[in-house]
């Protein structure tokens, strides 16, 4: 799931070209918290949760546009995945992309979490919001994020 069209709307095309340059190492980094906030306002971090990490182009933008109108995108093209970089944030949902070249980055995760059941005395629902974000990304800097709705 990843990239930033509302679910009905038509995924722009995958087209390499778009991502020529943007492969390699360097100098930058991508630093940040994935969270979501629950009914009270209170985070809930994305504890051991896939932070991936795509090149801005049209295709993986109206991608991020399905995950933020609250749709799920379909199966991305397979082409994509030589471009896409991935990292695990720790327990309290903080992540970090080293030696990222500089340029506009999509970033997506699905926040997981577990919720009492009103069915079951002792048992659990998990839900989870899928969440992403844009970032522009300049040589050697570190650039910060709150990957959150």
């Amino acid at each position: 799931m990843v990239g930033c069209a509302t679910s009905g709307d038509t995924l722009a095309s995958f087209r390499e070209s778009d991502f020529h340059g943007r492969r390699g190492e360097g100098s930058a980094s991508i630093s940040g918290r994935a969270f979501v906030l629950d009914y009270l306002g209170d985070p809930i971090y994305g504890r051991s949760t896939e932070v991936t990490l795509a090149p801005a182009t049209p295709y993986t933008l109206s991608r991020c546009d399905v995950i933020r109108s609250g749709g799920i995108p379909p199966d991305p093209d397979p082409r994509l995945e030589k471009y896409l970089r991935r990292t695990v944030t720790d327990g309290l949902g903080d992540f970090r992309f080293r030696n990222v070249t500089p340029g506009r980055y999509t970033l997506a995760c699905t926040v997981s979490w577990d919720v009492p059941s009103p069915y079951n005395v002792h048992g659990v629902i998990t839900k989870s919001r899928a969440i992403a974000v844009t970032a522009n990304v300049e040589p050697e800097k570190i650039t910060q994020i709150e990957l959150t709705e």
